[in-house]
C-alpha cells in the first residue's frame, strides 16, 4: 500500500471514525478504525460505480500500434487508481479525489482515452458507499495527482496537474466547485 490519506468523521452515526484510503498501484482500498487507531478493519476495495479498471476491451485498440522497445514496461492493459485524497465537508458529505490512469502505464504513450483523468467521488453515508462520481479532466496528459479542500461552505477547491513529469509546460491547476447537497 502507498499514498495513504486519513480522515476523521466528525458527526453522525460514525462520529470519531478514522478512515484511511490507500492505493496499491492499481486499486484503492479503505480501512477504518473506531477506537482512535488502536485497531483497524480489514482493508476492502473501494468501489466507484461505473469505473472498471479491468475493462480492457474498451481501450486496447488505442495501443495496438505502439512499438515499445521495452515491452516489459507495460505488462498489462489494466487501469490504475492514483493518489487519493479524502475530506469530510462541513455538511457531512465525504469527498474522495483520485486520478485514474487508463491504462495504468500506457496512458503516458496515449492519454486520449476519455476515462483517463481526474475524478471526485461523493458519499452521503460517511464513506460507506460512493454514489456520485464527477470527472474533472478527461483524456489529457496528467500525472493524475489531486488534492481537495472545502474552502467555503459547500465550495471545494480542487487541485490537479496538467502535463507530464519533466516535460515543459507542466502546471498545477485549481478549480472551485460548488456542491449542492
Amino acid at each position: 500500500f502507498t499514498e495513504p490519506v486519513l480522515m476523521r468523521i466528525s458527526s453522525g452515526e460514525l462520529n470519531g471514525r478514522l478512515v484511511c484510503i490507500m492505493r496499491t498501484g492499481r486499486d484503492l482500498y479503505e480501512a477504518h478504525s473506531d477506537d482512535d487507531g488502536s485497531t483497524w478493519s480489514i482493508y476492502t476495495p473501494v468501489d466507484f460505480p461505473g469505473i472498471d479498471i479491468r475493462k480492457t476491451r474498451d481501450w486496447e485498440e488505442m495501443f495496438a500500434e505502439i512499438d515499445d522497445p521495452a515491452p516489459h514496461h507495460y505488462p498489462s492493459l489494466v487501469g490504475g487508481f492514483v493518489d487519493p485524497d479524502v475530506i469530510e465537508m462541513k455538511n457531512g458529505l465525504v469527498v474522495c479525489a483520485f486520478g485514474l490512469r487508463i491504462p495504468e502505464k500506457l496512458c503516458w504513450a496515449n492519454p486520449a482515452f476519455p476515462l483517463n483523468g481526474n475524478f471526485l467521488a461523493f458519499s452521503k453515508d460517511q464513506g460507506s458507499t460512493w454514489t456520485h462520481i464527477v470527472q474533472i479532466t478527461s483524456g489529457i496528459m496528467t500525472t493524475h495527482y489531486m488534492a481537495v479542500r472545502e474552502h467555503n461552505p459547500n465550495e471545494l477547491c480542487v487541485l490537479y496537474d496538467l502535463g507530464a513529469w519533466g516535460k515543459p509546460g507542466r502546471r498545477t491547476c485549481a478549480i472551485s466547485i460548488e456542491v449542492d447537497y
